[in-house]
This record gives structure tokens, C-alpha cells and sequence, in this order.
């Protein structure tokens, strides 16, 4: 009886062949507990992801403006120039309600200076505002301007 065991099978089961039904039903439990952590944590990083891409815009359209605003005349920078500056296309298709503002102040102590502030918000997907991003640049006056 026991050559008939042998033969087919060893007592310490190293010659058996495919997986038993528990051993299928295990690996398919951590497979699913692994699927049930991962997608939610690949659903935030896309998320985030698409969260510093926003913001990653919104600051190099802040820096465009700046450096627009910055390059003018000492004369025409003001808060009537400020105005008719607009944000560009791909910045108004890409983010959701931007709103820019620009605030130009002048100072005169110690020397003739424009403070130039830009700052651009708009909302997320559920409409909640984002943090604003904001930039500021001073501008002094050159001699002869």
C-alpha cells in the first residue's frame, strides 16, 4: 500500500502538480485586498497630479503678467494699464473661474518705486476657490524715465 502512495504521490508533497482550491481562493483575496488599496491611492495621485499642473500654470501666467507689467514705460505702469491686461486662452480653457488681479502702489521713500502684485485664483472641479497664486515685483524708477 504504501509503494502505491509513493509512486503517485510522496507523503511530503513535493511531486504534486497545479494548486488546491484553497491556495486559488487566497491568492485571489489578497489580490482583491490589494486592488481595493490601490485604486484609490492611484485615483489621488492623478488627482494631485492634476492639482500642481493647475498651479504650475496659473504661476507662469502670473509671471508672463509680471514681467509684461514690469518691462513698460515708468509712466505707463498703473492701475488703469493693469486693467486691460486679460489672461491668456489656454489659462482661461484650462482653469475653472480664474480670476486675476493686479494692484500697482507707488512708493516714493527712499527712492521712486511701483509695487506690482498679481494674484490669480480660480476653483476646483467641486467649485471650492484653490489657494491664489501670487506674485510680486517692484519696480524702480530709472534715471531719465
Amino acid at each position: 500500500m504504501r509503494s502505491k502512495l509513493t509512486k503517485n504521490r510522496s507523503l511530503n508533497g513535493t511531486n504534486r502538480r497545479g494548486f488546491t482550491l484553497f491556495e486559488l481562493m487566497i491568492s485571489g483575496a489578497l489580490l482583491a485586498t490589494v486592488m481595493v488599496t490601490l485604486v484609490p491611492l492611484l485615483q489621488w495621485i492623478s488627482l494631485e497630479r492634476r492639482k500642481g499642473h493647475l498651479r504650475q500654470l496659473a504661476q507662469q501666467e502670473c509671471a508672463n503678467i509680471l514681467e509684461h507689467l514690469s518691462t513698460q514705460p515708468w509712466n505707463n505702469i498703473n492701475a488703469e494699464q493693469a486693467k486691460g491686461v486679460e489672461l491668456s486662452a489656454s489659462v482661461q480653457k484650462d482653469l475653472r473661474k480664474p480670476e486675476l488681479e493686479i494692484h500697482v502702489i507707488e512708493s516714493s521713500a527712499p527712492l521712486p518705486a511701483k509695487k506690482i502684485a498679481v494674484q490669480l485664483s480660480w476653483n476646483n472641479r467641486a467649485g471650492v476657490q484653490m489657494a491664489p497664486v501670487r506674485l510680486t515685483s517692484w519696480r524702480y524708477q530709472q534715471k531719465g524715465e
